[in-house]
Parts: structure tokens; sequence; C-alpha cells
């Protein structure tokens, strides 16, 4: 029961953004804040669905009203205040990141702009690789039982290229997330396309054979996740800029005489990922699991290849976001470093088995500081929306054990790993998050990000509204 509220939320967050943060305020008949109602309307609009509460909108709807609502002319004139924009500063940032992501990609910018040519650095950075535009290859990735061929074609560019230079490959099936085919596939192949000015990693979605081949088959995604590292006058990046684009192959002519072309899944299916919604942090290491279809790579070199895999990308840190993102506006991440008493990690662990001891709290209060690493500086901060996603956030830590980082043994067990996610989200969301009728009171009822919205200091005055 306690993820129905934010799970709601998110799956309409992704598919349907615009009309999720503006549908409060779709109406023409919005009402201004009456004086000595500023502090409850703002107070109200967060406490319960903050993610439809669109105050920027009310603002602007309420400085047209000005001249013919006396109402509106009063809260415009509070809100105009030089101490007032400087106190909801933190709340206008937050607001306006939550609206300007609307479009689907979660940018600032649409996909038209974001797609073009002309407003990249480097006209081919979201392309697919030239060296991948070969139809033997193309075709040869189209099935599960060649792709070991297609490899091999891949194997032979890299002898001709320095070591620097030469691409990694790895066949995996994906723990969390399936492919953006028209029949999604767990199924991948990955390859690392090192460059000079930037680097790419391309996705080849790679049906797995326990998969239904009906469905299936041929596949069509291909990603390409793009991280430049110099600009177009080839000067080095302080910060990495990642760039993100879905390809789509089409396939043309009959069995043995056909040929692959790529077109974008956004021509294609009309819509593309809410990128912004789990790539704060750009590109993220990855915990696979196997490719059933790979036999020839023992599992020492197949684990070799993320661990390489997983330092290049890790030491691309943070990347750099403007112009298209400004997700510190959201606010503050999950698990910051901080104490947590026996009595809040027996309370938000209510609902496992784990066992009722204070060595046990003690235990999973060490591991809630998320923060300690996700810092903003090599990995992002676990911000809203990224990482409240219950289920990821569950799939990661419970399903493949994959964090807490540091761990001696495993230390936490099943139970433990639940209820982890359990304290963690009631600590961001507030102890009922899942129920956003319910009114809070408290800090710890409110939960990290409410509270940091709600924090207000010109709100404390008791002049505020009165003046």
């Amino acid at each position: 029961m306690r993820k129905i509220g934010y799970l709601t939320f998110l799956i309409l967050y992704s598919f349907y953004p615009e009309t999720v943060l503006s549908e409060a305020h779709q109406d023409d008949g919005v009402s201004c804040p009456k004086p000595g109602q500023i502090k409850e309307w703002w107070r109200s609009g967060i406490e319960g669905a903050f993610w439809l509460f669109n105050p920027l909108a009310t603002i602007e709807e309420c400085k047209n009203k000005t001249l013919v609502d006396p109402i509106a002319q009063s809260f415009i004139s509070w809100m105009n205040r030089e101490e007032i924009k400087t106190c909801y500063e933190h709340r206008y940032d937050f607001f306006r990141e939550l609206v300007q992501t609307k479009n689907s990609l979660g940018f600032h910018v649409d996909e038209e702009s974001y797609y073009d040519p002309a407003n990249l650095p480097f006209p081919n950075l979201m392309e697919v690789p030239e060296e991948f535009l070969n139809q033997e290859f193309l075709i040869q990735m189209s099935h599960p039982s060649t792709v070991s061929k297609a490899i091999k074609y891949v194997e032979k560019l890299n002898q001709k290229r320095s070591l620097e230079k030469q691409m990694t490959w790895l066949r995996f099936k994906s723990r969390f997330v399936k492919s953006t085919d028209v029949s999604p596939t767990y199924g991948r192949t990955l390859f690392h396309v090192p460059g000079i000015d930037f680097d790419r990693f391309v996705l080849f979605s790679d049906p797995l054979l326990d998969e239904p081949l009906s469905t299936n088959y041929p596949p069509n995604a291909v990603g390409v996740i793009a991280v430049q590292k110099r600009d177009s006058s080839r000067k080095e990046l302080d910060q990495v800029r990642v760039y993100f684009k879905d390809h789509h192959r089409l396939y043309e002519g009959d069995k043995g005489h056909q040929t692959v072309n790529f077109t974008t899944r956004l021509k294609v299916m009309g819509k593309v990922d809410h990128c912004m919604g789990c790539h704060i942090g750009g590109v993220f290491p990855i915990y696979p699991l196997r490719h059933f279809s790979d036999q020839e790579t023992p599992e020492n070199v197949f684990r070799d290849r993320v661990r390489r895999l997983n330092q290049k990308i890790i030491s691309y840190k943070i990347p750099d976001w403007t112009g298209f993102a400004s997700p510190e506006a959201l606010g503050p991440g999950m698990g910051p470093v901080k104490e947590r008493s026996e009595e809040f990690i027996r309370e938000c662990s209510r609902d496992t088995k784990i066992e009722k001891t204070s060595a046990i709290f003690e235990k999973l209060a060490k591991h809630m500081n998320c923060s300690q690493c996700h810092d903003d500086n090599i990995r992002p901060a676990l911000r809203f929306p990224l990482g409240h996603d219950h289920g990821i956030v569950w799939k990661i830590v419970v399903n493949a054990r994959a964090m807490p980082k540091g761990l001696v043994n495993d230390e936490l067990n099943e139970e433990e790993r639940k209820a982890l996610v359990y304290c963690l989200f009631e600590e961001y969301w507030g102890k009922t998050y899942y129920n956003t009728q319910i009114r809070r009171q408290t800090p710890d009822e409110l939960g990290l990000l409410r509270s940091f919205l709600l924090d207000a200091p010109c709100e404390k005055k008791e002049t505020i509204e009165t003046e």
C-alpha cells in the first residue's frame, strides 16, 4: 500500500509529463489567494500532490487579472516584494524546473531542437557510428544466433586500432529495464566506442532465446548515449556533457536480401523516453546478467568487462546539463548523512520481518547515508524524480543487491534490504507519502522534499500577509 500514490504519479509522469504537471491549472477560473491565505495556499499545494501544483501558472494568471480583481492585485503586490521573491526563490526554482521539463525528453528544449545537428557541437554526436552501418554487420545483429559473428567483425576492426581506441563489447541481460522495441526485450549487446572529442555507448536490443520469437524478431532498438569530452574548438571540457538518442532499425526487402536502415523511435512511435527521469547522473554503471546466447565468453571475462566499463562510466563524473536541465533545483537527495533514531528505524521497517533488535536498527541506519557517495560530485544525488521510483530502487537494492556499496560479506539479508528501501522512502517522502490526502505536521511526517519546499523564513514572521 505504501507505494501506490507515487507509483501512480511516476507512471503518468513518464508517459504524459506535460499533462501531469499542468493538469491542476488548465481551467480559466483560477482563484488568486486572498490576503491571509497565501501561506496556506503554498502549504496545501506542497503537502498534497505537489507534482500537480503549479504555483507559477497561478501567479501568471493572477497577473493578468490585477486590473479587474483587487484580490489578484493584492496577491501579486505581495509576491513582487523583493524579500518575498528571495524567500520563495527555492520554490520558484523547483516548480519552474518541474514545468520546464514538460516535454517527453525531460529537458528544457523540445525533441526537434535537441536532435537538430545544427544545435550540436558535432553533427554526428548522437548518430550510430559509421563502423556499425555495414550491412552485413547489421543483418547479423538482427538475430541472437548471428550476433557472435557481428562481434567478430568488431574485434577485427579493433586489430587496426590503438589500444585506447579499441571498442569494448558486452552481451547481457538487463536486470531492470526492457528495450524500446515494438516488442521489448531484456537482452542487449553494448558497444563502447571511444573517441577523441566524444565517446559513445551504442546499445542494440538483442532478444533472449526464451522470449517469444513471433513477437521479438527482428529487433528494432538501437540507443546511443554520447559523452562529449571536448567543445567544438577541441578544448577539453571541465565537465562532460551527455546526450541520448533512440534510433530505430527498419528492415527492407525479402529475407536473404534485406537491408537495414535507421530512423528514430520518435518518428516511428511518436514518443521518446523521459531521459531525465532516470539519467540525472548521465551514464549509469550497469549490473547485468550474462546473455543466454553468449556461451563463448567465460564468466570471469564477462565480469572483467563489466568492471572496466563501469570504471569508465564512473570516470565521467557528473555531467553539465546547462541549457537542458537544472536538476539541482529539485531539492535534496535521498539518504543524507545524518543520525537516525532507533525509534525511526523501528517504525519505518514495521512492514518487514527483520529482527527487532538495536543492532539491526543501527546497521540499517548506517546504510541509509546514500549521499555519502551520491554527493553530486562523482555520483548524482538521488533527488526527485531520480531514485524515487520504488520499483527501480527495489530492484537495485533488493533484487540485484547492487547497493549499498562497501558491504562486508553482504551484511544485509533480504528482509533488511527491504527495510532499507522502506526507510529511505519514508524519510524522503514522509511517514504517509503514499497517501497525499493526509495532512502532515512535523518534519519527519513531511519528509525531506516537502520540508525543503516548505522551509521559508519569511512565513515565520507575524507580519506576513498583513502589512
